[in-house]
């Protein structure tokens, strides 16, 4: 009897209390991610079962790290903070403190919240009357949900819905920053909580309130939310926009894409090479005009902001607008095809049996049905998809074109690899990701680490605070330090609640306008870089866009209304406004070439030049060896410096341009001769920006020489490489006008194409 007895004890079920910590922990884990998609739930009913289950949890906080890489992207984490500390330790600093359990823990709570904020605004959305278009600019039927959706926190404590919401603009930067951050599992999360959503609707309503004289403000909750809204982008998204809400947008962000001497399409403006300025007395003085000072200088006091991100306090700068808006225009401006006219030859060998050859020894240039149809199969990254009928295998409605090659246009943001759930059906699965299924995803492959395409984008922000500041003042992240520490322990506090669903993650983001950039401890170096050398390198192609001239410079001399305010933002302002905005298509082959210099072969540093000459001594000449690989420029009578060609790809991201100021990477190009025989040929020639990776490129006619500055039809191409070199986008602009006074520009979005 007492042996049976003694079994019947041994075979009773452990109790929650006697169960050690590891099986607590994989209790916790698997009821707060208990599937992919959605935010953890809360463990809070667990926590509070018993002291015993409490203490274990709270002791051992591995668990938050676990929960938070279940559920987010965090590749980006430690890849980003390892590399801010390899030019510590270059140069003697002290080592960064290790990311900690707490740490990840904080950016769980700040994600959980924001997400959570996200989708009670959504919800409000959906509550919204019918009769609020969400499509219209300025609409002034706002109801009390609408204002819900966008509302900031009030602190009158009656107000239940909002004393727990964060602010627009803190949403809208938590939201950039984990789409730099995104592997994959960001995305799916933004999508499942209704993140795309929301911004849209808030670009549609929002982003014109506070305008200055009818024009939209150039600040951080715009910046963040067109960037936003630009990264979820899809082109089922694309495709399944009405053409009303998409004239819509495209009017909404029209004024950042075509009215450069508002807003700025670099972080300093393109008139200076070498920053901060090395001579005392370099121009830097901005002229007074009618839309404000020009060249454009963007002020810290205004841009630059504190964030608190993984417990620590982050200066980081505002994206620029421009980069987001034109890529938001151009996608929707390439689902419009070029039209193939039956009327062209069918191919060049059929033009060249039709046209005779001319006195001097050419055909006339012109395109060919082939030419146009290679074109319009760039538009938007390659693999070109255009609207079709839906159908059981195509439930989207589109439909792909044959593709000669991927690249090119305006490429969207990769998409992951994802597995849907078995319940779904099986065509559904078969179209890849889609976010109207994102709750049956059941599995993820981050195993590519997509965030580190964005590494260039995120130091960018971290760097470019001030273009008169040493660029190694970025990396310090602003907090006291302990000198005698071992580290530099730079968190903002420590937090014991272990609940997801705590409030203590409140205060993670205070913005603080005004922050004097001088107050950031600079380390003498960094392990960090801005631009990948060899990423220009390749073909590329796009539009650029063209505005009316006279309607252009109309608007850029207009005259204010009242003496010291700006002229007034044109009413219905559209690309009408311009009579036009004609586009027309851009091939360059280019090349990148590094400078070298060694004993026997002395290299000359070359010095700078004028924007209006892509950085260039204005007389100077190149010549290019392609099968050495070697180019060779002059300038300043015999003076010479050597280059060495970049045979470099994508796959060598992880080493960069650490060189010391004497490195310069210089860019030489043609139009391929079957582009050119289409679309006229031309030559290129530019330079690299170290301090922000800004690229400058000048056209010139391939009948002009590369040295003159006084030839007609040359255009200086200026911008940045976004996204891991997906996209060039910037400004291009005539080159016979003063650099440092408005002139004639336009918008150009150029993809690379795989080949």
């Amino acid at each position: 009897m007492d042996l049976l007895c003694h079994h019947h004890r041994r075979r009773r079920p452990p109790r929650l209390t006697t169960l050690p910590n590891e099986l607590l922990n994989e209790i916790a884990f698997y009821l707060a991610c208990d599937t992919l998609v959605g935010l953890p739930c809360s463990l809070l009913p667990l926590l509070l079962t018993c002291k015993r289950v409490y203490d274990a949890l709270k002791e051992d906080q591995a668990i938050w790290r676990r929960v938070f890489k279940f559920k987010f992207s965090w590749s980006s984490v430690e890849r980003r903070r390892g590399a801010s500390s390899r030019g510590r330790y270059a140069n003697g600093m002290r080592k960064m403190r290790p990311m900690e359990n707490a740490d990840y823990q904080f950016q769980l709570q700040l994600y959980v919240r924001t997400l959570k904020d996200i989708r009670t605004r959504v919800g409000f959305l959906h509550l919204t009357t019918s009769s609020s278009s969400a499509s219209d600019l300025g609409n002034g039927d706002d109801n009390g949900n609408e204002e819900k959706t966008f509302a900031d926190p009030v602190p009158d404590p009656s107000h239940v819905d909002f004393d727990e919401l964060q602010s627009v603009e803190e949403l809208m930067w938590v939201l950039w920053v984990m789409c730099l951050e995104d592997d994959g599992c960001n995305r799916i999360q933004m999508d499942g909580a209704g993140a795309y959503e929301w911004v849209e609707a808030f670009v549609r309503k929002r982003l014109y309130n506070g305008a200055v004289e009818g024009w939209p403000r150039d600040n951080a909750v715009n910046s963040c939310a067109l960037h936003v809204l630009w990264y979820l982008t899809t082109k089922e998204r694309l495709f399944l926009e009405s053409d009303h809400a998409r004239e819509s947008l495209v009017r909404i962000v029209l004024p950042f894409v075509t009215i450069p001497f508002r807003y700025s399409s670099s972080f300093a403006p393109p008139n200076h090479f070498h920053l901060p300025p090395v001579d005392a007395h370099c121009r830097t003085t901005s002229i007074p005009t009618a839309h404000g000072p020009y060249p454009l200088y963007l002020s810290p006091d205004q841009r630059v902001w504190k964030h608190v991100f993984y417990n620590r306090r982050v200066p980081i700068t505002i994206p620029l607008i421009t980069d987001a808006a034109k890529l938001l225009y151009a996608a929707r401006r390439e689902l419009w095809r070029f039209p193939v006219m039956h009327q062209l030859a069918r191919n060049r060998t059929e033009y060249n049996l039709r046209t005779p050859v001319q006195a001097d020894g050419q055909r006339p240039i012109r395109p060919t049905q082939e030419d146009f149809e290679e074109l319009n199969e760039t538009l938007l990254g390659g693999e070109a998809m255009v609207p079709g009928s839906s159908t059981e295998q195509n439930p989207y409605g589109v439909s792909r074109a044959r593709a000669r090659g991927r690249g090119g246009g305006t490429a969207l943001t990769s998409l992951p690899t994802v597995v849907y759930s078995p319940l779904i059906s099986t065509s559904t699965s078969d179209v890849g990701y889609s976010a109207r299924h994102v709750k049956h995803i059941i599995q993820i492959d981050e195993s590519g680490c997509a965030s580190q395409r964005w590494d260039k984008d995120w130091w960018r922000l971290r760097k470019c605070l001030n273009c008169f500041e040493d660029d190694s003042s970025f990396l310090y992240d602003v907090e006291d330090v302990d000198d005698d520490a071992d580290w530099e322990d730079d968190t903002v506090g420590s937090d014991d609640d272990v609940d997801i669903g705590v409030d203590d993650a409140k205060e993670s983001i205070q913005p603080e306008e005004g922050m004097d950039v001088r107050k950031i401890r600079p380390p003498p170096g960094s392990g960090v870089q801005v631009y990948t050398p060899g990423q220009m390198t390749g073909l590329w192609v796009g539009k650029i866009f063209i505005p009316s001239q006279r309607q252009f410079e109309d608007l850029m001399h207009a005259t204010p209304v009242q003496p010291g305010r700006s002229p007034r933002l044109p009413e219905n302002f559209s690309e009408n406004t311009f009579s036009t905005v004609a586009s027309l298509p851009v091939y360059m082959r280019l090349r990148e070439h590094r400078r070298t210099s060694t004993i026997t072969r002395p290299s000359a540093l070359v010095p700078e030049g004028s924007m209006l000459n892509a950085w260039f001594p204005n007389r100077m000449e190149y010549n290019e060896d392609k099968d050495k690989g070697e180019v060779q420029l002059s300038f300043d009578g015999a003076r010479r410096a050597f280059y060495e060609t970049i045979h470099r790809g994508e796959e060598d991201i992880d080493e960069g341009w650490e060189g010391d100021d004497d490195d310069d990477i210089i860019i030489t190009g043609e139009t391929d001769p079957r582009h050119g025989q289409a679309w006229k040929h031309y030559q290129f020639y530019g330079r690299i920006r170290k301090w922000d990776g800004c690229v400058t490129i000048m056209r010139v006619p391939a009948e002009d020489t590369r040295t003159s500055n006084s030839g007609k039809g040359r255009i200086l191409f200026y911008g940045t490489l976004v996204g891991g070199g997906k996209n060039f986008v910037g400004n291009w602009r005539v080159a016979d006008m003063d650099e440092t006074s408005p002139a004639y520009e336009g918008a150009f979005s150029l993809g690379k194409k795989e080949e």
